[in-house]
C-alpha cells in the first residue's frame, strides 16, 4: 500500500525544468561552480567538493586503506584549488562525473607512496 501511496505522491508532485535545474553532474559544471562570481555558487562548488571527500575519507577509513594521500592539515580552500586546479589541467576529462575527478585531482596532487616490500 505504501509503494502505491508514494507512487501517486510522485506523479501528483509539481516538477518544473529548466536549462539551469537541468544539472549534468560532471566537471565542466563543477568548473563553472567554482569559477562563478557569486558567493552561492562558489559554495556550492565548495560543498561538493567537501561532501565527496568526506564520503570519500569514511570510505577509506572503513575499508583501512587510502586512494590519496592528503597530507594532514591540508585546508578546504587548499583541497578546493587542487580540485579546480586539475580540472583546468584537464579539459578533456571534463565531461566525467565530479566525483570521480575530485577523487582523481586528490591522487594526483597526494599520491601514496608505493609499498617497497
Amino acid at each position: 500500500m505504501i509503494k502505491y501511496l508514494l507512487a501517486a505522491a510522485l506523479l501528483l508532485t509539481p516538477v518544473s525544468a529548466t536549462a539551469r535545474d537541468v544539472s549534468s553532474d560532471d566537471g565542466n559544471e563543477l568548473l563553472a561552480l567554482c569559477n562563478d562570481d557569486g558567493y552561492f555558487l562558489q559554495g556550492t562548488c565548495l560543498g561538493i567538493i567537501k561532501g565527496t571527500i568526506v564520503t570519500l575519507d569514511n570510505w577509506a577509513l572503513a575499508n583501512k586503506t587510502s586512494p590519496y594521500c592528503r597530507p594532514d592539515g591540508a585546508t578546504w580552500g587548499q583541497i578546493q584549488d587542487v580540485v579546480v586546479s586539475y580540472l583546468k589541467r584537464h579539459p578533456e576529462t571534463r565531461n566525467e562525473s565530479y566525483s570521480l575527478l575530485i577523487l582523481k585531482a586528490q591522487r594526483a596532487a597526494w599520491p601514496c607512496a608505493k609499498d617497497v616490500s
